[in-house]
């Protein structure tokens, strides 16, 4: 049963608030990314979305965040069934059979921006909590942008599970975020997808550009930094829980990677 207290409509660009990872949401959630990577989980597959993907997630799914790049962005709308039962066929049944089934779409980048800024007019009358009309306003604007997303993601569903290439690399982003704190070889993740280190690493230079390793390190160095903005553990104890051997070889890494010590770094985020 859905919480009453939740809104009919919720507008956000946080992947933190409960409503979207919550499991009892009686509506549709569509989820735009603006600028890469999200890695997530979908019923227990993995994706890793870039800007110009659009997840549409439905009560049936699951959906969990299983981390994001430095520069990573998005915005999401869910919206009751309810909320929109002056328009009873806003959603029809092959559509709602299509997404269940593909959720995650890529755009053009056209239509991508049709949709972003379709999504920006909606966030504008939800601001607008003294307008007298306002709601009103939203549920023809929210018409307006779901039968855009309706006919530009039309034949853009991507089939994740069905492409080896992506869905090898979806499945490595999804073991790396479970391990990168302790497996940082290749031969670990490749052994984990059943194929040889050198198919891994074509595969993993060909979907994003960059090596196997690169990717390990980025996970690695983000998290160091995470920690040493927001927590008061020492370098040792970041070492370790980082699985490094010592602290001198993590403040190696952490120099490496963003060209101050980790003290210096955290000094400089007070």
């Amino acid at each position: 049963m859905m919480n009453k207290q939740r809104p009919m409509l919720c507008l956000s660009d946080s992947l933190a608030d409960p409503l979207f990872s919550a499991t009892d949401r009686d509506g549709a959630i569509v989820l735009l990314v603006t600028h890469d990577d999200l890695f997530v989980e979908i019923d227990g597959h993995g994706y890793r979305l870039k800007r110009g993907n659009l997840v549409t997630l439905f009560p049936t799914h699951t959906i969990t965040l299983r981390g994001q790049s430095e520069h990573a962005a998005c915005v999401w709308l869910w919206f009751a069934f309810d909320f929109m039962a002056d328009f009873p066929l806003l959603l029809p049944p092959e559509t709602a059979e299509r997404f269940g089934a593909t959720p995650v779409s890529l755009l053009s980048d056209v239509d991508f921006n049709v949709l972003e800024q379709t999504y920006e007019t909606l966030a504008k009358y939800d601001a607008a909590t003294e307008h007298p009309l306002r709601m009103g306003l939203l549920k023809a604007q929210l018409f307006i942008f779901v039968s855009e997303l309706l006919h530009r993601s039309a034949d853009c569903a991507v089939a994740v599970q069905g492409r080896r290439a992506e869905t090898l690399s979806d499945t490595f982003f999804a073991l790396l975020h479970r391990h990168y704190m302790t497996e940082r070889s290749l031969a670990f993740y490749a052994d984990q997808l059943c194929i040889t280190t050198k198919y891994l690493s074509k595969v993993i230079r060909r979907t994003t550009g960059r090596t196997v390793y690169y990717w390990i390190e980025e996970f690695v160095a983000k998290e160091a930094k995470r920690l040493l903005r927001s927590t008061d553990a020492t370098v040792t104890e970041i070492a370790e829980r980082l699985n490094f051997s010592n602290s001198s070889f993590f403040a190696k890494f952490f120099r490496r990677h963003t060209g101050r010590s980790p003290l210096e770094y955290r000094n400089r985020m007070k």
